[in-house]
């Protein structure tokens, strides 16, 4: 299990076969790549509010 956000991101990315991110550009991501970052993310928080 994928144990940090940017792992988990690149799970994703994986999936797709698209280019993976790594820690220099993660927060520069751009395109098809901060739309994944993004909805794993809003995917934690629900989980998150899920919780509570």
């Amino acid at each position: 299990m994928a144990s940090s956000y940017l792992e988990l991101t690149n799970r994703v990315i994986r999936r797709f076969n698209e280019v993976e991110l790594t820690a220099a550009n993660f927060a520069a991501a751009v395109g098809f790549q901060a739309f994944i970052k993004d909805s794993v993310n809003d995917s934690i928080q629900d989980i998150n509010e899920a919780e509570l």
